[in-house]
């Protein structure tokens, strides 16, 4: 899906965000189906009690790091 919002983060935060994500995939986590990963590279994310738990850890380990807003 393509957003015309625009991007919050900086290039180097989104290679940070997509390495991440790679780095959960590669350990087996199971991020789901209806993750969003281009918005979350454009530093977009949700978080409510509804997601999976890996889901949730990711969340909240890329905004600890500032990296999503």
């Amino acid at each position: 899906m393509k957003y015309n919002a625009p991007n919050l983060t900086t290039k180097d935060e989104a290679k940070k965000i997509v390495n991440t994500v790679r780095d959960y995939k590669r350990q087996g986590k199971y991020l789901g189906e209806l993750l969003d990963e281009e918005a979350l590279v454009k530093g977009y994310a949700i978080h409510n009690a509804g997601m999976l738990p890996e889901q949730k850890e990711l969340i909240e380990k890329l905004f600890q790091q500032k990296l999503v807003k």
